[in-house]
């Protein structure tokens, strides 16, 4: 069959499948049917609107290879639509022959497909296909399985070219990328112009000024004393004030540790019926902590003083907990106190189902919620995640929210249901217009019995109706295993509470100091060979270049480092020296095109042994993520390092205070891969970091004294 004939086979009803089903999730494409196992038509792959496989899945001898050549068929934002007869339908068939439910469904089509490459638009009992079961405006029944199970698949609009080539990739690629990138730098970077940038200079200097605050208990306050000290050993001539509860001044006092004690009283001296509001004003607090300081640190574990930090003028604010959950912390030490909600949940309790797992056509979607304005409605607007579950008894609570909701003249409600293998509702509820005033938090308990191991279950909720205003917010469903042994809310801790503050003391130390300084490399002598080669005119800058790491994915390409060696030589006077193995001395031949009496090449006529030497005589370093930076930061040389998405320069950068690490925001990073080929967006993150922006990064780390352009008509 031609592809002509094959995108013409069959228009409007679709053959075996019902005629809604065809209308509904295939109007407007033309469609090729095939109607036996593994048959397929001789087709051009991307040829067909929608695919219809009205075959029994079940029974297919090799159903990745088969579900995959289906899927080529399809154009971008194609379907294709699996239909599999119901159990009533195959009493002809073998005894043994498996029956797919839902969730097995499910399966088998994630096991065939890349994840990225599609997405589940529709799934129900053919017969459900309206209504609430599929949200189609018509009332069939959730649970008639009389014609089978529907599974539609959705083709993505634009597949990841997996495997394909940096070289051959598309240059629209980093633009595009760099449009979908978070607005937010990552924690520890900042921004200038596109690039993100980790400057790992000291952000403080001179005599420091400290704040600190233990406003915990006596006894916490004894146990945080071997922090205090290291605080004050680390910084000697700092002015430290130490802010804490009443209770514990004459302990601060006594230490010696402090400049300036002062109290306020965030807790009651008795832990016992606080209330969670602080037992002082904040103009007491203000007073207590007037002042600009250098560091401002919160001495404890536990999160409820954290938002205090905020309060106070500060260049740095230090404190134990994750910067995601406070954002104001510019030091932040892990916390060492974890849920159990990573242990194997079938020895759970309780386990929470977050939305991400669920589908949803509401339109707003992140990881921890989703929400829309009841458009559309009179349908299911979630349902998933199709899960097995431990034998038992289950409750589950729905997190629902609505916001400035304003009924209308329709009748609206929202319904939570818990569903069995597509066709058994286990349990329901139902929530009316006055009701849904109150929807503010978690909705149950639902409770059901679960008495098979392989069972699929589904949540779901359904809108009906539509108000005058107002928006529902779906946070996942909760559940509680019934007859499961109760567990730990949390794990062991395996540091003590004084440990972890020690340890985010000498956080501090390493962050606020050159964490190489005490090393003092000895100088190492050069041979007379690279002694030779690294003589320059007075007054010319020595440029090192290592353009090649042990890993394609983390190199900048080698045409960057082309143009990049042709703008230093036209702006600076300079001589650029490549830096490099025997094996990479020919890939960076190119590189000495642009000026052969300018651009020496080492690559291979070196030793590690003499790398301290020619570091040594650097003015400018400039990699990629390799051995080569880290060596440079260590010996105090300026090491100016461009990262690719696979490692954040915050946990891999080089450290030295002369060092700087510069990346490309995109939302596929960190991606954490080692090899070009794995990349799924064409090498987006290095691509995407032009030239003149490195040039611009050099011009600013180079001495005041270089004769280099300003970064006015670098730009220009």
């Amino acid at each position: 069959m031609t592809t002509e004939q094959v995108k013409g086979a069959h228009d409007g009803r679709g053959g075996s499948l019902a005629a809604d089903v065809v209308a509904t999730l295939l109007a407007g494409r033309t469609l090729v049917e095939i109607a036996e196992a593994e048959r397929l038509p001789q087709a051009e792959p991307a040829c067909c609107d929608a695919v219809l496989a009205g075959t029994d899945l079940a029974a297919l001898a090799e159903p990745d290879r088969t579900l995959r050549d289906w899927f080529d068929l399809l154009k971008p934002a194609g379907r294709l639509v699996l239909y599999t007869a119901a159990p009533s339908d195959t009493a002809e068939a073998p005894p043994d022959r498996p029956v797919l439910s839902p969730g097995g469904m499910v399966d088998m089509v994630a096991a065939a497909l890349d994840p990225t490459a599609y997405r589940i638009i529709h799934l129900a009992p053919a017969g459900a296909l309206g209504g609430r079961a599929a949200g189609t405006g018509t009332t069939a029944p959730a649970t008639d399985p009389a014609r089978g199970l529907v599974l539609v698949v959705e083709k993505a609009e634009a597949p990841p070219p997996a495997g394909k080539a940096a070289g051959k990739a598309s240059a629209a690629a980093p633009e595009r990328l760099a449009a979908e990138a978070p607005a937010e730098p990552a924690p520890g970077m900042h921004a200038e112009g596109r690039l993100l940038v980790r400057d790992f200079a000291p952000p403080v200097s001179g005599r420091l000024h400290i704040l600190l605050f233990k406003l915990d208990h006596f006894g916490d306050f004894v146990i945080g004393l071997p922090a205090m000290q290291a605080l004050r050993r680390n910084h000697p001539d700092a002015y430290i004030r130490c802010v804490c509860g009443r209770w514990n001044a004459g302990n601060a006092e006594a230490s010696g540790l402090f400049d300036d004690v002062r109290t306020y009283d965030f807790f009651p001296e008795r832990a016992e019926g606080w209330n969670g509001r602080p037992v002082q004003g904040w103009d007491v607090f203000a007073a207590a902590t007037e002042g600009h300081f250098d560091i401002a640190v919160d001495l404890r574990v536990d999160a409820d003083t954290r938002p205090l930090l905020a309060r106070v003028d500060a260049r740095l604010r230090c404190g134990i907990g994750s910067q995601v959950r406070f954002p104001m912390l510019d030091v932040a030490f892990p916390g060492e106190q974890l849920a159990r909600s990573g242990e194997n949940e079938t020895n759970l309790a309780t386990r929470l189902l977050t939305p991400d797992r669920f589908t949803t056509r509401l339109a707003e979607r992140t990881p921890f919620m989703q929400e829309g304005h009841f458009d559309p409605t009179n349908v299911h607007v979630v349902f998933g995640p199709y899960q097995t579950l431990p034998v038992g008894r289950f409750a589950a609570w729905f997190g629902l929210r609505t916001h400035n909701f304003v009924p209308g003249p329709r009748k609206v409600s929202t319904t939570v249901d818990v569903m069995r293998d597509g066709r058994d509702l286990l349990a329901s509820r139902r929530f009316f217009h006055a009701q849904m005033w109150r929807l503010d938090g978690m909705v149950g308990p639902l409770e059901f019995a679960n008495d098979s191991e392989t069972a699929q279950y589904e949540f779901r909720v359904f809108c009906g109706g539509r108000p005058l205003a107002g928006s529902l917010r779906f946070t996942g469903v909760y559940l509680q295993h019934l007859d499961a042994p109760v567990l730990a809310r949390f794990r062991p801790a395996e540091l003590h509470v004084g440990e972890q503050l020690s340890l985010l003391v000498d956080l501090i130390r390493q962050r606020t100091s050159d964490p190489y300084e005490a090393l003092a490399p000895r100088p190492v002598p050069a041979s007379p060979e690279i002694a030779s080669l690294l003589d320059v005119p007075p007054g010319t800058r020595r440029i090192m270049l290592a353009p090649v790491s042990n890993s394609s994915l983390r190199d900048w390409p080698m045409a960057h480092y082309a143009e990049l060696v042709a703008l230093l030589l036209r702006r600076l006077d300079c001589r650029v020296f490549l830096l490099g193995s025997p094996p990479q001395a020919e890939a960076m031949a190119p590189l000495r095109a642009a000026d052969p009496d300018r651009v020496v090449s080492l690559a291979g006529r070196t030793r590690w042994s003499d790398l301290g030497a020619v570091l040594d005589a650097a003015d400018l370093v400039i990699c990629n993520n390799s051995g080569v930076a880290h060596q440079a930061a260590s010996r105090g040389r300026p090491t100016l390092a461009i990262y690719s998405a696979s490692h954040q320069p915050q946990q891999w950068g080089p450290r030295g205070a002369r060092s700087r690490a510069l990346m490309l925001p995109l939302p596929c990073s960190p991606c954490g891969y080692d090899q070009l080929a794995l990349c799924p967006n064409e090498h987006a993150c290095m691509r995407g970091i032009s030239p003149a922006e490195v040039l611009e990064q050099a011009a600013r780390m180079l001495s005041p004294a270089s004769p280099v352009a300003s970064p006015e008509r670098l730009s220009a």
